[in-house]
């Protein structure tokens, strides 16, 4: 049996009688010829029309007729590959990516085959469209509106729709001491064991030169001196004892320095410290001086932050960097990210017992439309636009994303590139030497006193006698 439809239709059912089996469930254009009989069963309930897509039966039953013949037996597809999951490059120089499947699925229904370029310089499109270098661009995210229409170009259906979340750290209730454990890189640990014990010895090899008194009793004695004298209690100070002074800048400046250290890239690491509760709102990102990633695109966006806020705390996240590892490792900003993007390196951002770490904030910030472009007129225009809906329509591109979860190369950042490291602490180490070196000074001058207070009374001793 042969049906011609000569109205337009959107949607059709196809439906068997003598079996009681729905053989389809389409979409037709305008004078879409139907050969019904050629049709197999294909199931009996719509909600697995995207069974049939996955097995490629879709081929049997989906018609579209170009009003201008398309004589070209290939279609070349143009984008930059540098939007993930959406449009990537393997090593091996393969595209692939969610568009990229969507897109040459259709070519292959259509029995075309498909040829990828790269563009490098992305506001060219235009010219490359223009000039025939490409039959289409996409890798749209948002540049252009998918409804808006040029005289050089025509903008197919969206095929993705997506939102776009704030994304912040989870609460984290790591005890303190673990922080400051995991905080120091082994060199970090080994300066201050070294500097710690030698300061002792400094201090040791200093009374003992300048004082007759054996044991250890005359140095502790010191230093109780010292601890009363940096908590600003009452001591008994002999005038000749130089030798506390020594010891007091040694400490000053030990004490400043570990101030200094507190101060410096140390301090973001407690950051977690600073929250237990949960991170709900933008509010709660304010409250919590919490620092605002996005990308230039989206940076109209924050609006809803006070001008002075996104004047001090906004950093603009480009392609090569990837703010949402700060957001998970760092945990001192919130980044506003694709949930497709996040679903796909979500496995990158799991704690040592799978816990993730960040969390998306409800509701979306901003959904935008992905969609590809066509020059105008081009003859597979319309068709490629049928197609899309016949994707959308069976559930297709959902499969298609799902396929891109937890699928993002790379490793799980780990802690030790989080940990504080020499270069960190320059400064105050530099203060810690200089306070050495003051010290020493301090320490030839008292012995040359000495020298000369003994020396002059012998001299004294002499002359009496």
């Amino acid at each position: 049996m042969r049906i011609l439809l000569s109205f337009y239709i959107f949607k059709a059912i196809l439906y068997d009688f003598s079996t009681g089996q729905i053989l389809a469930y389409i979409s037709i254009h305008e004078n879409a010829e139907i050969n019904v009989g050629s049709l197999e069963r294909i199931t009996s309930c719509t909600n697995n029309i995207s069974k049939v897509f996955q097995e490629k039966k879709y081929e049997k039953f989906l018609v579209a007729d170009n009003k201008i013949k398309y004589k070209s037996d290939s279609l070349i597809l143009c984008s930059n590959f540098n939007n993930e999951p959406y449009s990537m490059l393997s090593k091996s120089g393969e595209a692939y990516g969610v568009e990229v499947d969507i897109l040459e699925m259709i070519a292959d229904s259509l029995g075309i085959s498909v040829k990828q370029k790269y563009i490098k310089h992305w506001p060219n499109m235009t010219d490359y469209i223009v000039n025939n270098q490409c039959d289409v661009v996409y890798g749209n995210k948002g540049r252009w509106r998918c409804d808006t229409r040029r005289y050089t170009q025509d903008y197919t259906r969206m095929y993705l729709f997506e939102r776009m979340y704030w994304m912040v750290p989870t609460p984290d209730f790591m005890p303190r001491y673990k922080y400051y454990l995991q905080a120091f890189t082994e060199e970090v640990w080994f300066f201050w064991t070294i500097s710690s014990a030698s300061i002792c010895l400094v201090w040791y090899v200093i009374d003992r030169v300048l004082y007759s008194k054996k044991g250890f009793y005359e140095l502790t004695k010191k230093f109780v001196c010292e601890l009363r004298l940096l908590t600003e209690q009452n001591y008994e100070y002999e005038r000749a004892n130089i030798t506390q002074t020594i010891i007091s800048i040694l400490m000053m400046f030990l004490t400043f320095t570990w101030n200094q250290f507190y101060k410096t890239r140390f301090q973001y690491f407690l950051t977690g410290l600073n929250y237990q509760d949960s991170i709900d709102t933008i509010d709660d990102i304010m409250k919590h001086r919490l620092k605002i990633g996005a990308l230039t695109q989206t940076l109209h966006l924050l609006d809803h932050f006070p001008k002075d806020y996104v004047r001090t705390y906004l950093q603009v996240c480009d392609v090569s960097e990837n703010c949402i590892n700060r957001t998970a490792f760092q945990k001192d900003m919130a980044v506003l990210r694709p949930i497709i993007r996040v679903r796909y390196e979500r496995h990158l951002h799991l704690d040592e017992n799978k816990k993730w770490l960040v969390k998306q904030i409800f509701p979306h910030a901003l959904a935008f439309q992905i969609c590809a472009v066509f020059k105008a007129g081009h003859p597979l225009f319309s068709t490629m636009n049928r197609y899309i809906s016949y994707m959308l329509e069976s559930g297709l591109t959902d499969f298609i994303k799902s396929k891109y979860d937890n699928i993002a190369e790379g490793e799980t950042p780990f802690l030790e590139t989080q940990k504080l490291n020499f270069d960190h602490i320059y400064a105050p180490v530099c203060l810690l030497l200089f306070g050495l070196g003051m010290s020493c000074i301090v320490f030839l001058f008292e012995t040359w006193f000495k020298y000369i207070n003994t020396w002059c009374c012998k001299l004294i001793g002499k002359a009496r006698n």
